[in-house]
C-alpha cells in the first residue's frame, strides 16, 4: 500500500495487481504499523493480529464478568488466552482474530444494553440513562461496522444472528426493531458498501 501511496491505501494492490479478496481494515492497520519506518515489517504485519487477541481476551473477561460474575469472567479470559490455536493466530499474520475482537465487542455491546433493560426492570432501580443505551448501539453498530470491514458480511451476519436467535429464545423478537435503527444500519454498513 505504501508504494501506491494514498490510493493504494484505498483500493490494495499484490504485486502490483489490485487486490479485492479481503476488505482493508488489517492492511490499514500494519501499514499505519509500519509507516514510522517506511515499510511494513514483520513486527508491524503482526502487530495487530497481537493487539486484538489480547484486546478480544479482554472482551471475553468483560462478557464473562457481566453476565456470569467476576471469577467466570476472568476464567473465560484465561481458558481463550491459553487455547493454543488462540495464541497461535494472535503471534501470526490473521484477519480472522481482527474479526474475532470486533465480533466479540459487538456481542458485548449487546449485552450492555441487555444488563441496563434487565437493572431497569428491578424494583426501586434508577433507569439507566438513554445516552447509555445510545452509547451502547454506537458501540455495537460501529464493532460490525469494523468487522465487515476486516473480513466481509460475516462480520455483520454472525452476531446479528447470534443476538436475533437469543432474542427468539427469549421470545422477544420485536426487541430487535430497537436495536437496529437506521442510522446504526447505516454506521454498520455503509463503510463496507463504501469500501
Amino acid at each position: 500500500a505504501m508504494k501506491q501511496g494514498p490510493r493504494g491505501l484505498v483500493l490494495l494492490h499484490l504485486h502490483g495487481a489490485p487486490y479485492t479478496q479481503k476488505p482493508p481494515l488489517f492492511y490499514w492497520l500494519a501499514a499505519a504499523a509500519g509507516a514510522p519506518l517506511g515499510r511494513v515489517t514483520e513486527f508491524a504485519a503482526r502487530l495487530p493480529s497481537a493487539v486484538a487477541g489480547v484486546a478480544t481476551v479482554a472482551a471475553t473477561i468483560a462478557i464473562g464478568t457481566l453476565l456470569f460474575g467476576r471469577g467466570t469472567g476472568t476464567l473465560a479470559g484465561l481458558l481463550l488466552a491459553t487455547t493454543f490455536d488462540w495464541s497461535y493466530r494472535a503471534r501470526t499474520v490473521q484477519l480472522d482474530t481482527l474479526l474475532a475482537l470486533f465480533e466479540t465487542t459487538a456481542i458485548l455491546a449487546f449485552w450492555r444494553i441487555e444488563a441496563a433493560r434487565r437493572e431497569a426492570q428491578r424494583p426501586l432501580a434508577r433507569a439507566p440513562g438513554a445516552g447509555a443505551r445510545r452509547r451502547n448501539l454506537v458501540w455495537l453498530h460501529a464493532s460490525l461496522a469494523l468487522a465487515v470491514l476486516a473480513k466481509g458480511p460475516v462480520g455483520w451476519i454472525v452476531p446479528l444472528l447470534g443476538i436475533t436467535a437469543y432474542l427468539a429464545w427469549e421470545r422477544r423478537l420485536r426487541d430487535l426493531r430497537g436495536l437496529l435503527p437506521l442510522w446504526g444500519l447505516a454506521l454498520s454498513i455503509l463503510p463496507g458498501v463504501v469500501w
